[in-house]
């Protein structure tokens, strides 16, 4: 009867060395799989929104849906909540469970924003999709504080050109950089204010998805942004149009 030859430590060293040389082959194109994968879930999330946002405005004589509701009394049930919860509160492109924690929201959105920033204690990650606070939301800010200055996508001259909403973060200067709690304080391209909004370039090659009012959905990089306070008006802010 013959024994089999157990194998040698030089031999398993070689073996576990040679898993490790490809596991470390493997991992880069993991990661680059799971990166196109989460933009693609991404994009495809922005164009649900867009799809319920649009469903929003033909429902209420053409409106667009603020960002985020006030704390005044004409806000009703929706005071103080968030644009998806009101929408799915509606039954217009998500699930009624929205309007109970922002981090039923979490599905919904960018899957790069972590799942926590939905649940901490500012819990204001739905902020990390950002309206257009000149075309989109109210002449007055991102914040509804009374249905007057509520715009309509009719005002918006050039839909393909004008962005409604796009990925945004804290600035680097802000107390709590990698937050999200000013990220619907978008004013210009990447400002120096602590307390302004910054383009989340968290995608590949330093990429953010932007979705425009006619509903498509593309991935910028700051290069392709003008100045807010371009002359003539830039049609990424105002659509050509102040």
């Amino acid at each position: 009867m013959k024994h089999k030859t157990p194998f040698t430590l030089i031999e398993l060293l070689v073996v576990i060395a040679i898993i490790a040389i490809l596991a470390a082959m493997l991992f880069p194109a993991l990661s680059k799989v799971k990166a196109t994968s989460q933009d693609s879930t991404c994009k495809s999330n922005l164009k649900t929104a867009a799809l319920a946002t649009r469903l929003y405005a033909d429902t209420y004589n053409d409106y667009i849906s603020p960002l985020h509701w006030g704390s005044g009394d004409f806000a009703g049930p929706y005071k103080s909540k968030y644009w998806m919860q009101v929408l799915g509160d509606l039954n217009l492109g998500y699930p009624k469970s929205m309007m109970d924690k922002s981090r039923n929201m979490q599905p919904y959105m960018c899957p790069r924003v972590p799942k926590e920033m939905f649940a901490n204690a500012n819990a204001q990650a739905p902020y990390s999709y950002c309206m257009n606070k000149y075309k989109s939301a109210i002449l007055i800010g991102a914040t509804a504080t009374g249905w007057n200055g509520v715009r309509k996508f009719s005002q918006v001259p050039h839909p393909g050109s004008c962005f409604y909403m796009t990925e945004t973060r804290n600035s680097p200067t802000h107390a709590n950089p990698t937050y999200y709690s000013a990220g619907h304080n978008l004013y210009n391209k990447q400002p120096a204010a602590s307390g302004a909004a910054w383009f989340d370039e968290r995608h590949n090659n330093r990429m953010f998805n932007t979705m425009f009012y006619d509903g498509h959905v593309q991935s910028w990089t700051l290069k392709q942004v003008d100045d807010k306070d371009y002359n003539p008006p830039s049609f990424f802010w105002y659509g050509g149009v102040k």
